[in-house]
């Protein structure tokens, strides 16, 4: 006669290839989670960047429409060499201050008073490409960095911006 059943061995044999299994689809799920967290982070980070670019434009175009008005205002005013630190929704560059963007209710990033702090810091450089003692180019870097799981990221774009209006 034969006996109906599972030994003990074939019992904790199926426990451990289950474990197994289950455990590896779980680890799979962290890392998917872990890298469209990354993910997020460099799309917003390169985001962030484009934006800081277009700030310094946005200063530069709105000085030629002063211009228009007030033929002493340069297209480079307002646009010092160094580091600066931009909102959106303002058209002067900020001293750095060291401190991370943060989210405002309207879901905009920017440095003010905000319900949500961010982990980017965004640093606008510029300098000056100068011939003959006249400046005919800004040459500007924006850096957004962040950490993220213990290590230091960045992203970065660069643009050079001429006085074309006026030429």
């Amino acid at each position: 006669m034969r006996k109906r059943g599972f030994t003990l061995i074939e019992v904790l044999l199926a426990i451990t290839v289950l474990t197994i299994a289950v455990g590896g689809i779980f680890n799979l799920m962290q890392r998917t989670l872990a890298l469209a967290i990354a993910n997020q982070n460099s799309m917003t980070a390169y985001y962030l960047a484009q934006e800081g670019l277009e700030i310094v434009r946005n200063v530069r175009d709105n000085n030629w429409l002063l211009r228009d008005n007030n033929p002493d205002v340069a297209w480079d005013s307002g646009l010092e060499e160094g580091d600066h630190e931009a909102d959106y929704g303002q058209l002067t560059l900020l001293s750095p201050s060291g401190q991370n963007l943060c989210i405002d209710e309207g879901g905009f990033y920017g440095y003010g008073n905000c319900p949500k702090d961010t982990v980017f810091k965004r640093t606008i450089t510029i300098s000056k490409e100068i011939v003959d003692e006249v400046t005919i180019a800004l040459h500007v870097t924006v850096e957004v960095a962040w950490q993220e799981r213990g290590v230091a990221r960045s992203a970065k774009a660069t643009e050079y911006l001429y006085n074309w209006y006026q030429i």
